[in-house]
Formats: structure tokens, C-alpha cells, sequence
């Protein structure tokens, strides 16, 4: 379970910080620097806090999980007997799919594949366009200016993150270091270096768990979870124990792929949101 997550459920229920520390078995002086922002969570520490939000659920978690069970998140009536990729590709279960099947789409019918399963994808928002945009700006000016090889890529652009497995993502944006994954036209072969995702309500699910368990077994070095509903950015380093950060959109959030030289200035990207659109979501 996400830190916001928790701290949302710890609100919505009254939790203290005694009670939190009884549930989980982790001490109230960890807990208390975790939810006071004071110190980052190992991953290891978030499984034993999560401990003590088992059975807790926000409003909207059942609706999201029932949606992300059905397989895509175009189903609105969250009815998982609905395959609304029969009419593409008939006779198949959705989870029984293939690159080559993928590939069968018709191009106006954006999806990615992982594991089998497609997943229907909407439109992204002004707003979440915006935010990619502002963000690739930033990443793709310093690393010019450094004369860096390191690509920035933006969706909608394919990812076939294991060439063993039936799986083709297409994240916000990535960044990939390695000219050779980057060198077939048709799509990026391999983990990326860093990947953002930008979750909106019908893909909160998906973002935070599935493609945060892919991109973490596929070998990706960073991932940002940039979340404009809670104007938060989790950030999860996963070449160092897994060490998450959370950030505001107030912040300078470090790239850990550079060590931290180099950094997103998410004040800029507020500033455009709320100059242009007069929210943040």
C-alpha cells in the first residue's frame, strides 16, 4: 500500500499514531517520522505499516478495484463478463493476448498489453498533458545542455519492457540511456531508465500496483508517480532498497538516475497549471 494511501485511510478513520504503531508492530517514533514527512519509507517499512490499514478502504478503492479486475479501464459499469476488445480480436480471453494480437488493433484504439490482459486507454486530460509536457521540457533542456546521450520519450510510444512476456506499456513519459533499446523506430525494447506516470482516476490502480510491480521486476532504475488529485510525487529508487520519497507540486524533486543534479522544478509546472487551466486537476 502507497504512503498516501495510508495517510488518507489514517484520516477518514481516526487513526492516531499509537494506534497505527499497535497494528503494524512498528514503533510510534518510525511512525511518526513517516506520516510527519520527517523520513522516507523503506519499502520494507510501508509492508509493515500497511499491516495496520488492512480492512480499511477509502470510497472510491472498491470501484478502482473492481474496475482494474475487469481487465480495462474503458468498463464503466465495471462488468468483467464486457470484453470490448471481441470485436478486434475474437475468440480469445482477455489475459490470453499477444504482441502479435496488440499489434492487430486498429491504430485509432489506444491500449498496452501487460501480461497477457489489454487495457483500454482514454484520452488523457489537458491537464495531464501539460504536466508531461512541462516535465519533458524541463528533463529534455538540462540533459541537451549537458550534452547528455540520455533519451526523453513521451506516450503515446511503445515499451515492450521483456521480450519474454506478453507485455507493451506506454508510459507518460521515460527516459532511456541505452542507445541501443531506442534504435527500432517501432517501439523501445527493454526497462527504461526512468519512467512518470501521471494517474488520473481510471488509471490510479493500475499505475500504483501493476505497472509499479512491472517496472520494478523489468529493471527500471526510477519511477515517479505523479498524482495532480493529491498534488503529491512519489518517487521510488529502485537500484537503492527501494527508497521512496513523497514530494508536493511546491517542490525541486532530484533525479536519483543523475545522483541528484539533476532536478524538476514542480513550483514551474503548478504555476502553468494554475495560469492556464486554474487547478491542478
Amino acid at each position: 500500500m502507497l504512503l498516501n494511501t495510508m495517510i488518507e485511510l489514517k484520516k477518514l478513520h481516526g487513526l492516531s499514531y499509537k494506534d497505527i504503531s499497535e497494528r503494524s508492530g512498528v514503533s510510534i517514533g518510525t511512525v511518526q517520522k513517516v506520516f510527519g514527512g520527517i523520513t522516507s519509507p523503506r519499502a520494507k517499512t510501508l509492508d509493515e505499516l500497511s499491516k495496520a490499514f488492512v480492512g480499511l478502504e477509502l470510497p472510491n478503492m472498491v470501484a478502482e478495484q473492481t474496475m482494474y479486475s475487469s481487465g480495462t479501464s474503458a468498463i464503466k459499469n465495471n462488468d468483467s463478463s464486457v470484453n470490448p476488445f471481441e470485436k478486434w480480436i475474437p475468440g480469445k480471453q482477455n489475459g490470453d493476448y499477444t504482441i502479435k494480437d496488440y499489434e492487430s488493433l486498429p491504430e485509432d484504439v489506444r491500449a498496452e498489453l501487460i501480461d497477457g490482459k489489454l487495457f483500454k486507454m482514454e484520452a488523457p486530460s489537458n491537464i495531464h498533458q501539460t504536466i508531461i509536457l512541462e516535465l519533458a521540457l524541463q528533463l529534455k533542456t538540462v540533459i541537451k545542455k549537458r550534452k547528455g546521450s540520455c533519451k526523453v520519450f513521451i506516450s503515446p510510444s511503445d515499451v515492450e519492457l521483456d521480450e519474454d512476456e506478453p507485455t507493451i506499456v506506454q508510459p507518460d513519459l521515460y527516459i532511456v540511456c541505452n542507445k541501443d533499446m531506442s534504435k527500432d523506430s517501432k517501439r523501445t525494447h527493454g526497462a527504461p531508465d526512468f519512467v512518470a506516470e501521471v494517474v488520473s482516476l481510471s488509471t490510479r490502480i493500475k499505475d500504483k500496483r501493476l505497472k509499479h510491480f512491472k517496472y520494478a521486476n523489468a529493471g527500471v532504475r526510477e519511477y515517479w508517480i505523479i498524482d495532480p488529485y493529491h498534488e503529491s510525487i512519489t518517487t521510488y529508487n529502485f537500484e537503492d532498497d527501494d527508497i521512496v520519497s513523497i514530494y508536493s507540486f511546491d517542490d525541486v524533486v532530484p533525479l536519483a538516475i543523475y545522483n541528484g543534479t539533476i532536478k524538476v522544478d514542480f513550483s514551474e509546472i503548478k504555476s502553468e497549471l494554475l495560469g492556464t487551466f486554474g487547478t491542478l486537476s
